[in-house]
């Protein structure tokens, strides 16, 4: 399967491909910021990084239009939530607890294995407030301490999953994290 990376950056891209050979998922990567660079076989595509809104739309149009999974992480998460929200996301300086609680009956309590209470030992220096949760979404992960955005769903249309977290970093994920890069793959 081939996965789209909307990235400018050869180092994020880096970091992805490896992050999924570390769990030995067979996947082939294509890094692209131009609609005509795309493959007609994609499977997914993945934006880690924040991308300017009109570049964005056509990229969601055509993942719409294929039904692609789409992943948005990290920095990503804001680009996702300022599009279908039609206004830029704002972010302050984090203020939460290492956990978050994934919510039953999530994609992404599904894909992990598990819902509730989870320390994601992640160290974030920002966070997204609640008030920017945009329409047609589902809140699937929300930090323990304060209640701020730490992943989201689409409902209906196609599967887009947002996260918060630096899942492609080096720092090792919560188990069952691993199972978002086999989902996107699939």
């Amino acid at each position: 399967m081939k996965i789209l990376v909307l990235s400018n950056d050869q180092g994020i891209f880096n970091k992805i491909k490896s992050k999924f050979n570390s769990f030995s998922i067979n996947t082939e990567f294509v890094l692209a910021t131009h609609i005509e660079d795309i493959p007609k076989d994609l499977a997914g595509l993945i934006v880690p990084e924040k991308v300017p809104f009109n570049d964005l739309s056509i990229f969601l149009k055509y993942a719409k239009n294929n039904n692609l999974k789409t992943l948005f992480t990290e920095q990503g998460l804001i680009s996702l939530i300022s599009y279908f929200n039609q206004k830029e996301c704002e972010t302050k300086e984090f203020e939460g607890s290492s956990a978050t609680f994934l919510a039953l009956g999530s994609k992404l309590a599904e894909i992990i294995g598990g819902a509730g209470p989870l320390n994601t030992k992640y160290n974030l220096n920002w966070e997204i407030p609640i008030k920017f949760f945009p329409d047609k979404f589902l809140l699937s992960g929300i930090n323990v301490g304060n209640g701020s955005i730490e992943a989201l769903e689409m409902v209906g249309d196609w599967e887009i999953i947002g996260i918060i977290w630096p899942i492609f970093s080096e720092e090792k994920a919560p188990s069952g994290f691993e199972n978002i890069l086999s989902w996107i793959s699939e």
